[in-house]
């Protein structure tokens, strides 16, 4: 029979021998037994474990949402570097972008900036976040974020404009013809100026083209309702008697070449070739200002890689057409422009043939073009024959921009036409 030791309650305070004697089997026993080790182990490391997982899983969403934040400063800046018609200064513009781009789930925006370096035209910005942790259920976390962006915009590049303005030189339009030769001192450095303060960084090269028009038809009318008598109604019959000036003007169209405002001498000349001229002439009210866009679209425009005159490339060309005018514009096919023999024969005689030209890339550079309208093109005022304004199919083109009155522009020739030439959309005096 198997001896069995109990340790039970003693009386006295010493063991008994056969307890002391079981202790060492007893330990043995103790160490070996494994029952709820497991579910011990798993309660002490369960709560590090999840808080690791947590740790990780809210640093992916860090990095996750700060590249989405980066992202919206990053479309920003690009969209303010690029935008030119907004009405809204560059800083605004990104503001306005980054503020309306839906902002991740959770994230709250604690601070936005954006600036724009007219000098540079540099927009920088940069935004700080914050988001709640997975952590946050128990500690109350958050973490924050902050991105920066910056975007020179392609306006950087080495940039040419060309301005080609066609003046409407009749009687009535004395006031403007004196605007022109207000402004031509330091043209080029004004109009860089008011293009700075509009958010569009300067020209590196500015060329001018005057185009002064009156009219090839204008007496047509009087022709026509028998001021000359009977025999003379028709075009061909009061040509063959009166000849091109009696039907018209004498020079209905006069148009300079481009002059370079960087050189000197060119400046100089462009300055003499407007203080020559003075309002005269027309007749009926509209004029030949069709004639007048066409010689313009057909300018000697500056390309991509021509050389300035310190020896840079143009990397970038801004072809501008500006019209200014109080009347509205004959269509191409008025018969009593068209029957002189000064006419221009290769002037497309319907809206069809001007308008191809106008987006024929190998006419005109088609990215940056622009046509702008000091005036307005809703006018009709051919009141004897009651034909629709040219100037009305004008302003179906692409780019054609009013951007002021002619009233405006003969208060302020500079800040409208650079108000044209960035997009601005400013208010303006009626006329």
């Amino acid at each position: 029979m198997t001896k069995q030791f109990f340790c039970s309650a003693a009386t006295s305070i010493q063991p008994t021998t056969a307890c002391v004697a079981s202790a060492p089997h007893r330990l043995r026993r103790f160490a070996a037994d494994r029952k709820g080790t497991t579910a011990a182990i798993f309660a002490l490391t369960v709560v590090p474990l999840i808080g690791m997982i947590a740790a990780a899983m809210d640093y992916s969403d860090y990095l996750k949402t700060t590249s989405q934040i980066q992202s919206q400063v990053d479309a920003a800046v690009l969209a303010a570097s690029s935008a030119s018609n907004s009405g809204l200064t560059r800083d605004q513009a990104a503001t306005k972008f980054f503020d309306a781009t839906p902002k991740p789930n959770g994230v709250t925006v604690l601070s936005r900036s954006f600036t724009y370096d007219a000098d540079t035209g540099k927009v920088s910005g940069s935004a700080t976040v914050t988001k709640p942790m997975l952590l946050s259920t128990v500690a109350g976390l958050k973490f924050q974020a902050k991105v920066e962006a910056g975007a020179v915009p392609k306006g950087t590049a080495i940039r040419a404009l060309d301005l080609a303005f066609c003046v409407d030189s009749t009687g009535s339009m004395s006031n403007t013809l004196s605007m022109v030769q207000n402004n031509t001192a330091n043209f080029k450095t004004n109009l860089n100026n008011a293009l700075k303060a509009k958010g569009m960084p300067p020209f590196d090269q500015l060329r001018v083209r005057l185009i002064y028009f009156r009219d090839y038809g204008g007496n047509g009318y009087r022709f026509a309702k028998g001021d000359y008598g009977d025999n003379y109604r028709t075009p061909a019959a009061a040509h063959a008697k009166y000849g091109n000036s009696g039907i018209g003007d004498a020079t209905p169209i006069q148009a300079s070449n481009f002059f370079n405002l960087d050189i000197a001498s060119e400046a100089t000349a462009y300055q003499n070739y407007v203080y020559n001229k003075s309002a005269s002439g027309g007749g009926d009210l509209p004029e030949a200002g069709l004639e007048c866009v066409w010689t313009a679209m057909q300018s000697q425009w500056s390309k991509v890689d021509d050389t300035l005159a310190d020896g840079r490339k143009v990397q970038q060309v801004h072809p501008v057409i500006a019209i200014y005018t109080d009347a509205g514009a004959h269509p191409p096919d008025f018969p009593w422009s068209t029957i002189r023999t000064d006419y221009p024969a290769a002037m497309p005689r319907n809206y069809g043939g001007l308008r191809s030209m106008w987006n024929d890339s190998a006419i005109i550079d088609q990215t940056n073009k622009k046509i702008l309208f000091y005036g307005n093109p809703d006018k009709d005022d051919d009141y004897y024959f009651d034909l629709n304004s040219g100037w009305k199919d004008v302003k179906q083109w692409p780019n054609f921009a009013n951007p002021g009155s002619l009233t405006s522009a003969n208060m302020s020739f500079i800040n409208t036409l650079a108000a044209g030439i960035a997009g601005a959309k400013t208010p303006y005096l009626t006329d």
